[in-house]
């Protein structure tokens, strides 16, 4: 007998017939299905595509999956080009991010296979960094990509129970945010037990159930509530140096070169998750040195990594790694223009974690002296969250004695960061903006005090 998700992809099919054909079919269907033969012929109907009626307004909404590529599918071959075509026209921050986006194209060809559908969320950190481009890419390499800068609670739950698409959504802080109802359906399509949400509708306003299970990848810039993120694999993007060379993606449609390319990427991921089923669900990958969110969100994707072999699981592995990140856009701008800056005035080349706080609570124009109204201002530990999101950590090493702030000055072995570590973030994300110099702490004998 088939499951409930087997009957509705088969009807799916038969959907697609021309009547004479489904007449032949039908007394078949009947028996794979074990339907009556008048609740066959009604579901069906409702699958069949819609005549447009040229009354309405706008164009007839088309969500369909690829034919599948006519030969076996090498799974490691697939996931490279994959990850190759992000490579050529994206710049990441992290080098792991384009393995985990091409595991995850490819999980949206089979999600129907598990109970996690992992959310996709690009940030970055100001414009121009690609983030449009990204979001671009994917739709039209994952299963059935419905792109959208807007969704009302109306349009959202239908589409999505109805079509099961991949929903790819740019600007998600200019309409998502200030919509329950649809940041709702995003939070509910995350995990398949609590994805049903009930709409009342018709004349009669009765109840009815819509499941709005399934992968969705949105974008903006900084990153959105957190529950949201919670839920989602986040890739950061910054600004390309003008040394580093990538491919432009154009802002409507895609590129000549690649359109064969892709097709054919699509029908492959189709035809290798058609094949590969049973294995999918037999894997079972250890996630168990993963956080909680990490395990539910990456076990999907491992799953496929595993069964594209050893190195694509060590890879998987290596991505999976990359904690994910909750900040408020804009003060991770600031941060950057005043360690700069700091560094400016100081002519030095490393830094002292205890003196560059001092140093950042100085700055009357920035946020830091009075953050979230904590009596002494951003602590340690927030100062080092904010850097580790950038890939920026303190590390021990030796120091002049006088920038030693607060410590023995025999004990010049502390935690504190070079300006190589921010050199990468400056050279992107502050092009044209010229360093000032800034208020900071200077130690003497027997006081410190501001320069």
């Amino acid at each position: 007998m088939m499951t409930l998700e087997e009957v509705r992809k088969f009807l799916y099919g038969l959907a697609q017939m021309p009547p004479d054909e489904y007449d032949l079919a039908r007394d078949r269907a009947v028996q794979l299905t074990g339907l009556r033969s008048t609740t066959l012929d009604r579901e069906v109907a409702k699958l069949r595509p819609k005549e447009e009626d040229d009354s309405l307004a706008g164009s007839a909404l088309v969500i369909a999956d690829v034919e599948p590529w006519p030969e076996s599918v090498h799974l490691s071959t697939l996931l490279n080009e994959i990850a190759q075509v992000f490579r050529d026209y994206i710049v990441f921050q992290d080098e792991h991010d384009p393995d985990m986006l091409a595991l995850w194209v490819v999980v949206t060809y089979c999600v129907e296979l598990f109970n996690i559908a992992p959310l996709v969320g690009v940030s970055a950190i100001s414009k121009e960094c690609g983030k449009t481009s990204l979001l671009r890419i994917l739709l039209h390499l994952v299963r059935k990509g419905k792109g959208t800068v807007s969704l009302t609670t109306a349009t959202a739950f239908r589409i999505v129970d109805k079509y099961h698409p991949t929903l790819i959504a740019d600007e998600v802080d200019k309409w998502l945010k200030n919509n329950p109802e649809v940041l709702g359906i995003f939070l509910a399509g995350h995990e398949r037990e609590f994805s049903k949400v009930d709409r009342c509708v018709g004349d009669d306003n009765d109840t009815r159930e819509f499941d709005c299970f399934g992968p969705k990848a949105w974008g903006q810039i900084g990153l959105p509530d957190g529950q949201l993120v919670s839920r989602s694999l986040v890739v950061k993007l910054l600004k390309k140096k003008p040394s580093e060379k990538v491919k432009s993606w154009p802002k409507v449609g895609m590129p000549d070169e690649v359109k064969d390319v892709f097709v054919r990427l699509r029908r492959q991921a189709t035809r290798w998750a058609q094949d590969s089923q049973d294995a999918i669900k037999s894997s079972q990958p250890d996630v168990s040195s993963l956080d909680n969110r990490l395990q539910d969100n990456w076990y999907p994707m491992l799953v496929v990594a595993s069964l594209a072999g050893e190195e694509w699981k060590q890879r998987a592995l290596a991505a999976a790694g990359v904690e994910a990140v909750i900040d408020e856009e804009g003060e991770l701008m600031i941060l950057l223009r005043d360690i700069r800056n700091i560094f400016f005035t100081r002519k030095i080349d490393r830094i002292p974690s205890a003196l560059l706080l001092a140093d950042l609570l100085l700055q009357d124009e920035s946020p830091w002296r009075h953050y979230e109204r904590q009596p002494d201002g951003l602590s340690p530990h927030q100062l080092g969250h904010k850097l580790s999101t950038m890939n920026i950590k303190s590390k021990p090493m030796r120091f002049d004695k006088q920038l030693v702030l607060g410590y023995d000055k025999e004990k010049n072995l502390l935690k504190g960061y070079k300006h190589e570590s921010f050199t990468n973030m400056f050279e992107r994300q502050l092009a044209g903006e010229e360093p000032e110099e800034v208020n900071v702490y200077v130690q003497t004998a027997n006081e410190q005090k501001v320069i």
